[in-house]
């Protein structure tokens, strides 16, 4: 897998869906992970993503399809089409550590032997772990375990529907500056308790990404928010991350997606589908706003 050429248009969106775990429970086989919000004459259907996926997972609901048929624009997280080759010099600037600053310098020594240890055994050379910053490590991780799996962004629910948005207007929630300045802002504590859950969970995320991918199937919102809380009440040293990158970002992208209520065009909105769930995601904001939101 060529990370260079995946890294803004799968390793930032992809964080929140590998933190999804494995809960029993008992959906409506009738809905799918999609909302149809409306206000005057405007509309907008907002489908959660699982940023990479198997390619079994398609055709997709009759439903969804229909629904974006139906929408003249489409708006992504970021534009999947963005001429990386433009963004490539700051990302490197971003991820790797400048004027021979190591790895080490900013880690635990504990924490920095198990890295090296487990990033080592996943097939890393430990002259390039030592250039990247944790965030980095954690997510070139978790994207070399999935893709032992068979899950390939290629096959992502917001990469097809960007492959298919034809004549439709293109609109973009985020830039790829903005989330790539986004993870640098964590600090070294929060970064090295990043890589070291990611470390510690690689064991099961065949099991989580099973279970996510089945609830995403199935609309269970009740599994992925009650997933997403139990997360963050298990490792609370990463809470600065959630409010981060999770939830001062739904904020933000609420407030985008009211002003495409107001177009009185109809769009169909694709964004992470840990973006969509909770008490502080993305459908219980606008609903607490007045707007008339159904699940589909």
């Amino acid at each position: 897998m060529k990370i260079s050429r995946l890294f803004p248009r799968f390793f930032i969106v992809v964080l929140f869906s590998v933190f999804l775990l494995s809960y029993a429970h008992t959906a409506d086989a009738d809905k799918s992970f999609i909302w149809k919000v409306q206000s005057g004459s405007s509309t907008a259907y907002i489908l959660g993503s699982i940023h990479a996926m198997k390619e079994d997972i398609y055709p997709l609901d009759s439903k969804i399809e229909g629904a974006f048929r139906e929408s003249g624009a489409l708006a992504l997280e970021i534009d999947m089409n963005m001429d990386l080759s433009k963004t490539l010099g700051m990302m490197m600037s971003v991820v790797m550590y400048q004027n021979g600053d190591t790895l080490k310098n900013h880690m635990t020594s504990s924490g920095y032997d198990l890295a090296v240890a487990a990033l080592g055994k996943a097939g890393m050379n430990i002259v390039m772990i030592d250039k990247f910053k944790p965030w980095f490590l954690a997510m070139t991780l978790e994207m070399m375990e999935l893709a032992k799996m068979g899950y390939n962004p290629e096959f992502g629910i917001d990469k097809h529907f960007s492959n298919r948005a034809g004549s439709k207007k293109i609109a973009a929630l985020e830039t790829a500056e903005f989330q790539l300045q986004l993870f640098n802002q964590f600090t070294d504590k929060e970064q090295e308790a990043f890589l070291l859950s990611v470390i510690s969970e690689v064991e099961i995320l065949k099991r989580e990404m099973a279970a996510i991918v089945s609830a995403w199937k199935t609309g269970d919102t009740a599994t992925m928010g009650s997933v997403l809380s139990e997360g963050i009440s298990k490792s609370p040293e990463l809470a600065g991350i959630y409010e981060k990158v999770l939830y001062k970002r739904n904020r933000s992208m609420t407030l985008s997606i009211e002003d495409y209520l107001k177009s009185g065009d109809t769009y169909f909105i694709v964004v992470g589908a840990a973006h969509l769930v909770g008490k502080k995601g993305i459908i219980e904001l606008l609903k607490r706003k007045g707007y008339s939101v159904e699940q589909m």
